[in-house]
């Protein structure tokens, strides 16, 4: 089972499904019972508006701790372009929020750089 936790709170909860086929692979969302595509990114586990919301108050960075007891921290910084979301690996390693996907998360002991 693949977990993802914000403090106490659990944002999925997840078993590995059998392969359909060549694509990414698929979880078993144990709360919901839906499909989960290793390929769907960090960022839809956050409802938009929640997220915007938590990003405006300042709330970030939030710790996460995703699969293997790997704790990643989710920040904002300023850009040209506005605020924009981060994942910061346990290298220390920055990534855009809406490209770590659930798959890297799992199956990666690290992330790696594009």
């Amino acid at each position: 089972m693949h977990t993802i936790y914000m403090g106490d709170t659990c944002l999925l909860r997840a078993d590995p499904l059998a392969a359909e086929g060549p694509g990414p692979g698929q979880y078993r969302d144990l709360a919901y019972g839906a499909k989960v595509s290793e390929a769907n990114s960090l960022a839809s586990l956050f409802d938009s508006a929640a997220f915007a919301t938590l990003k405006a108050a300042g709330t970030l960075p939030l710790q996460i701790y995703a699969g293997r007891g790997r704790a990643l921290e989710i920040m904002a910084e300023d850009s040209d372009d506005g605020v924009v979301v981060l994942v910061k690996d346990e290298m220390g390693s920055c990534f855009d929020f809406h490209e770590v996907t659930l798959g890297a998360l799992f199956n990666q002991p690290a992330f790696e750089e594009a």
